[in-house]
C-alpha cells in the first residue's frame, strides 16, 4: 500500500515514513 504525502509524491508506507511523511495527510 502507498500513501500520497504532503508534497503528492507516492511513499511507500513503512512505520517510520507514514508516522513522519504521512501525518498531515492521515
Amino acid at each position: 500500500m502507498q500513501r500520497m504525502d504532503s508534497t503528492g509524491s507516492n511513499i511507500p508506507v513503512t512505520s517510520s515514513s507514514n508516522k513522519s511523511n504521512s501525518s498531515s495527510t492521515s
